[in-house]
């Protein structure tokens, strides 16, 4: 059975660990340390500038555990 998202669905955020997102900032480039979190769909995010953004594919994430 398929569980219908609502927009009414409130994201519930579990801290499950730190890795390194490779940025590029003012044409530097590098690995920042972020922390990760996984949501009640199991989905992650990482922390960016204080937000959390949605890991997908095109994120270059190594999971430092």
């Amino acid at each position: 059975m398929k569980i219908m998202k609502n927009k009414n669905d409130k994201l519930q955020f579990r801290q499950i660990g730190k890795g390194f997102v490779l940025a590029q900032i003012e044409k530097m480039v590098g690995r920042v340390l972020t922390q990760t979190f996984a949501d009640q769909h199991e989905r992650t995010y990482v922390k960016i500038n204080g937000e959390l953004t949605l890991l997908t594919a095109e994120h270059c994430f190594l999971a430092a555990d």
